[in-house]
């Protein structure tokens, strides 16, 4: 084989697909298209393992976490929103709000406790991770507690947390 030749080729994307990443073990690679999706593929034999539905927008950029060997991905999305998701089943862990134009960039911490986005509002965001940290920041800002639409939009839960 020819220096610099590709060795697998991944389709299965409907549009442009703007981001790529490796697992920090480098056995999966996820990407991000305008078709609105992330997808998950096997690095070995390009086979799609997931596909990650649940923006309202393009996916312009895709990070595996690297704690945990990988075990979230985080999306960004023209849809001003940063999904976290589990990267072996695919399921939302939870969707982060801030920007108020496209989010295009995201990157995980070395130690993965942290999340950094950029978005075209000329903005950067700081999440800390994990969730239930993030869940816990947000009930200490609240001076009441979550109604039912809340807790099913911000912590995509069925049921609301019992309050502080």
């Amino acid at each position: 084989m020819a220096s610099g030749a590709s060795l697998l080729t991944l389709t299965g994307h409907t549009d442009l697909v703007f981001g790529v990443a490796f697992s920090a073990d480098g056995k999966k690679i996820a990407t991000a298209s305008w078709d609105s999706t992330g997808k998950v593929w096997d690095a070995a034999t390009g086979q799609e393992l997931l596909t990650l539905s649940g923006h309202n927008g393009p996916v312009w950029d895709v990070a595996f976490s690297p704690a945990e060997r990988g075990a979230r991905l985080a999306t960004a999305s023209a849809d001003s929103t940063i999904i976290l998701w589990d990267a072996s089943t695919g399921r939302r862990l939870i969707t982060l709000f801030g920007h108020t134009d496209v989010a295009d960039s995201v990157a995980f911490s070395p130690d993965g406790a942290r999340l950094a986005t950029t978005g075209q509002d000329q903005t950067v965001h700081f999440y800390t991770l994990p969730i239930n940290q993030l869940t816990d920041q947000a009930r200490s800002k609240l001076t009441r507690p979550f109604t039912l639409e809340e807790c099913e939009k911000y912590l995509q839960a069925d049921t609301c947390p019992a309050a502080p």
